[in-house]
């Protein structure tokens, strides 16, 4: 079996909150281009930067490098998501969807709604399906599924999925879904994931709140794990061959200078693996942006998709600071 060693730190004041005025962007990318790794001062220039000149230049030294890294070109995927329930008892701040029992718009999607999802998948070419949700509600039943333990509902679910289509490349259940499984079930996280392996999880979702900054993501939810014990359940799958899709939504709570710190903890994490031969942490990075509605204080109701400008900003910084170490980053739209 696979391992490698990581020396998780919190400190990360080399992430600095201002941007050096004395920076430019052509000697930037020409040392990037020549193999040299972008600081976390020079990656926040980047994520600064608005004149159209240096986003077109910016994109196109990042579209050269992924071709470098990339030998075959990036295939279009279909992915369906099966959102089992609104209910969560994590109580994230930055989503208008999270629902307790009794409230208006409440939701378990039951077995005809999962076929209709199903369905849907089965017109698709090579169709991918994450299982989101309802791994933070420790009484899911979802009707035609109900079984007497959240595991054996799980379980049955799953089985429902690969016997109607066992053709699905299946992901699901974050780390964060993962430890709260353990808590609520007694069973230790290794052996949630050996369950979830046998049946028919082939990778884990990052989750959509995996920003691994500590302080942003006790701002979201004090109940998420911390980014230490996040990494270390990453791991953990990693060694049981499963990899986890890294997942981040941005646009909410977090400053410019913590999407930075963020870059910062995925290519410390993906250096210490690089004598891990044959170990796949990471199968690639997929970012979602927003912006919040600014007449709201704390929710995210009437959050929208970020222009397509600060998209293709990340996705080329993101691509540019990590660079070798993952060389597969998809985007979702």
């Amino acid at each position: 079996m696979a391992a490698f060693s990581f020396v998780y730190t919190e400190d990360m004041s080399n992430v600095q909150t201002s941007v050096t005025q004395s920076l430019q962007i052509k000697p930037i990318l020409d040392a990037v281009m020549d193999g040299r790794a972008l600081s976390p001062d020079e990656a926040l220039f980047l994520l600064s930067l608005d004149k159209p000149g240096d986003l077109a230049a910016l994109q196109q030294a990042a579209g050269e490098l992924a071709r470098r890294q990339v030998s075959q070109p990036t295939q279009p995927t279909f992915s369906c998501s099966l959102f089992l329930t609104n209910l969560c008892e994590l109580q994230p701040q930055i989503y208008p969807y999270p629902k307790q029992p009794g409230q208006p718009g409440v939701f378990v999607l039951g077995i005809d709604e999962i076929d209709a999802v199903l369905e849907t998948c089965q017109r698709q070419e090579q169709p991918h399906l994450s299982i989101s949700g309802g791994g933070f509600w420790s009484t899911l039943r979802p009707p035609g599924f109900e079984k007497p333990t959240l595991m054996k509902t799980y379980a049955r679910l799953l089985e429902y999925i690969r016997e109607k289509c066992p053709f699905l490349h299946l992901s699901g259940f974050s780390p964060d879904e993962v430890e709260f499984l353990s808590i609520v079930t007694g069973y230790s996280p290794r052996y949630i994931l050996e369950f979830l392996k046998d049946h028919g999880i082939q990778e884990l979702r990052g989750g959509p709140l995996g920003l691994l900054v500590t302080s942003v993501r006790r701002q979201i939810s004090p109940k998420l794990m911390p980014v230490k014990e996040w990494l270390e359940l990453v791991r953990l799958a990693a060694n049981l061959q499963m990899p986890t899709r890294l997942e981040v939504d941005l646009g909410h709570l977090e400053k410019m200078s913590e999407r930075v710190q963020h870059l910062v903890r995925v290519r410390e994490f993906l250096a210490a693996d690089k004598h891990a031969e044959g170990l796949s942490v990471f199968t690639g990075v997929a970012p979602y942006m927003l912006i919040r509605n600014p007449s709201k204080q704390q929710h995210w109701e009437g959050a929208r998709h970020a222009a397509p400008k600060e998209r293709s900003k990340w996705l080329a910084v993101s691509r540019l600071f990590l660079g070798e170490h993952l060389p597969v980053q998809g985007v979702f739209w």
